[in-house]
C-alpha cells in the first residue's frame, strides 16, 4: 500500500472512531440527524478505501471523496438554509450565554435562549453558529431577544430570518464538489 492508501485508510480510521465514540455517547438518540451525517461520511470514505484497494479502483475513489466530500459541506450548509426557511413563528426569549466550539482557523458560537413555547419551557442552543463579534457586540445576558422558532419543533430556533450570502456559497461549493467528483465518470 503506498502513501496515498495509508493517508485514506488513516481517514476511515478516525472516522470510523469518531462514528463509534458518537454512538457510545448515544448521540445516535440524542441527535440521530448529526449521527446519521457522521455515519454518512464513515461510510463514503471506506467505500472509497475499498475502490482503493481494488485495481483501477482509482478513479472510484475520486469519484466517492469528491461525492462524500461535497455532500458533507452540501448538508451542513443546507440545513443552516433549512432551519432559517423553517423557523417562522416570532417569539420572545431570554440570552443564556452561548457554546463555543473552537478550530484553528475559525472557531464559531451558538447562542442559548430560555423561552417559553405553548405552556413549555425551553432552554435550547440555537440551530445556526454566529461569530462571537456579533454574540458579544449584539447580545447580554439575561435580555430578552426576537428569536424564531420551528412551531413544529419548538426547540429549534434562529436568531434572524436572513440565509446570508455565505451560506448560500458553501452549499454551491459542496455541490461543485459533487460535480467534480462525479466528472472522474466520463474520463
Amino acid at each position: 500500500m503506498n502513501f496515498e492508501g495509508l493517508k485514506l485508510l488513516f481517514c476511515v480510521a478516525a472516522f470510523g472512531w469518531i462514528v463509534y465514540m458518537a454512538f457510545k455517547q448515544k448521540m445516535h438518540k440524542m441527535d440521530p440527524e448529526s449521527f446519521k451525517f457522521l455515519a454518512l461520511i464513515f461510510g463514503g470514505l471506506l467505500l472509497a478505501f475499498i475502490c482503493f484497494l481494488i485495481p483501477g479502483g482509482a478513479k472510484y475513489t475520486f469519484i466517492l471523496i469528491g461525492v462524500t466530500i461535497g455532500g458533507m459541506i452540501t448538508m451542513i450548509f443546507y440545513h443552516n438554509i433549512k432551519s432559517v426557511a423553517i423557523c417562522n413563528e416570532e417569539i420572545m426569549g431570554v440570552y443564556q450565554g452561548y457554546n463555543s466550539y473552537p478550530s484553528k482557523t475559525v472557531s464559531s458560537y451558538a447562542p442559548i435562549f430560555k423561552y417559553k413555547y405553548n405552556g413549555k419551557t425551553y432552554v435550547r442552543q440555537c440551530s445556526n453558529t454566529y461569530s462571537f463579534k456579533k454574540l458579544d457586540k449584539d447580545m447580554v445576558k439575561g435580555n430578552e431577544y426576537r428569536i424564531y422558532i420551528n412551531p413544529k419543533n419548538p426547540s429549534s430556533f434562529v436568531l434572524n430570518k436572513k440565509v446570508g450570502i455565505k451560506n448560500v456559497m458553501c452549499m454551491i461549493f459542496g455541490v461543485m464538489c459533487i460535480f467534480v467528483g462525479l466528472s472522474a465518470l466520463f474520463v
